[in-house]
């Protein structure tokens, strides 16, 4: 047999050229919970079976847990003023209330 030797695991570059995706779709799903099985080895290594790549693109099976979070969570939304529109900056803070207007007693 002179034939190529088949991996049994693959790179995600290879994983997502052998079922027709992109690196980052298998990344997504990676990160969401999704995609076909993966194996995570030391050093951050990320390696797909060849027959669980076969399993996913004919059932669509799906058994693995999201990996965490890495990325930092998204800002919260600008303010919005009474009139719908955004607020750039900081948010104004409260108005001070003004002092009560005292007028002199008269004296005897």
């Amino acid at each position: 047999m002179h034939g190529q030797i088949e991996k049994r695991y693959l790179s995600p570059a290879e994983a997502a050229e052998y079922i027709g995706t992109t690196i980052g779709t298998l990344r997504f799903w990676r990160c969401r919970g999704g995609g076909p099985k993966w194996v995570g080895k030391k050093g951050g290594l990320i390696r797909y079976l060849r027959n669980d790549l076969d399993v996913f693109v004919t059932r669509g099976v799906v058994d693995r847990p999201a990996e965490p979070r890495t990325s930092k969570p998204k800002a919260a939304p600008r303010s919005v003023d009474e009139t719908g529109k955004r607020r750039r900056g900081r948010p104004a803070a409260e108005p001070i209330p003004e002092p009560a207007v005292t007028r002199p007693t008269d004296r005897p």
